[in-house]
């Protein structure tokens, strides 16, 4: 009986288009109620879901702004070390990437004569990333590749093959709700992917500078940021130089030479150049003559490892 009386409460709590319900033929009342009561709960959940998807669709939006900001500052930190484009590649997704740094110490002593050098020199790196997730949208089955995507523009106007993704997400807002909502959870974690991949190439392009600050500790000087300009043909003194004279780029004695020999290009005279540095730029990081012997080695700094044995060696030459 309570239960009847609830079902029957008088028609002000429900909304007007269901106290308008006809009681359909051979309804007894209960049964007219508990009809009343789903269309009611049915209406309430509608007007629930629709709310649910409506906080789903901004939450997203704000999540996507956020990711969008993040990746192009990460690009327009990565995009000037590509020199390689996607478009210059037999798939069409990959780019190459180059960096210059301070790769390798080398340590070497060749006579007790000379003292014991610790050097290094730039080099360059090169690195091959996929661009995949920047140049194309997922597979067909998508929502996302049913919407052409706007291109990136170059500094002279002309359509790279790189998607812009702010405009593709200012061009999602026409979408009806019903779409944007499966819409932009696929935008979402295409763009995550995006992040992913950008953050993997920002994080190889930084390491260089990370080895930069390391070896400026662990010698305690300064060092130039490697460039390219630090790499190419490095002649030592103009003219003919004598074999008791060291190198002013690598440090050694001339007689160790190894009699390479090259026409000076400013007096057009004989000079010598040092086989360890062809084609480099040495920076002295340090030396020590209180060591006998000869000796050479060489430590990765891209290696772990082999930052900690260098700062061992350090620790002891100058102990």
């Amino acid at each position: 009986f309570i239960r009847f009386l609830i079902l029957t409460t008088s028609t002000k709590l429900f909304p007007q288009s269901i106290s308008d319900m006809q009681k359909s033929k051979g309804d007894t009342e209960y049964e007219h109620a508990l009809k009343r009561r789903k269309l009611l709960v049915s209406e309430l959940e509608g007007k629930q879901n629709a709310s649910r998807v409506e906080t789903s669709i901004e939450s997203n939006m704000r999540a996507i702004r956020a990711i969008l900001t993040t990746n192009k500052e990460i690009w327009d930190r990565c995009k000037g070390s590509m020199t390689v484009q996607p478009s210059e590649t037999d798939t069409g997704k990959c780019a190459v990437f180059t960096c210059y740094e301070y790769r390798f110490v080398q340590v070497f002593r060749d006579t007790d004569d000379e003292p014991l050098k610790v050097t290094t020199k730039t080099v360059c790196s090169k690195k091959t990333f996929d661009l995949s997730l920047l140049v194309g949208l997922s597979d067909e089955s998508c929502l996302l590749s049913r919407v052409s995507p706007p291109f990136l523009k170059d500094d002279s106007d002309k359509e790279t093959v790189f998607i812009d993704y702010e405009k593709f997400f200012e061009n999602s807002s026409i979408l009806h709700e019903s779409v944007m909502g499966p819409f932009l959870v696929e935008l979402k974690s295409h763009l995550e992917g995006v992040q992913v991949c950008l953050g993997e190439i920002d994080s190889w392009l930084v390491y260089p500078h990370d080895t930069l600050r390391f070896l400026e500790n662990l010698f305690e000087i300064t060092l130039e940021t490697p460039a390219s300009e630090h790499i190419g043909v490095k002649y030592c003194n103009c003219g003919i130089n004598n074999n008791s004279l060291r190198c002013s780029h690598c440090g050694r004695v001339y007689r160790h030479h190894k009699n390479l020999s090259i026409l000076c290009s400013i007096l057009g005279e004989e000079k010598f150049k040092c086989r360890k540095c062809k084609n480099d730029e040495m920076v002295v990081l340090g030396s020590i003559d209180s060591l006998p012997g000869k000796f050479e080695t060489e430590f990765d700094m891209t290696d772990d490892l082999h930052r900690r044995r260098l700062q061992k060696f350090v620790a002891f030459i100058n102990a």
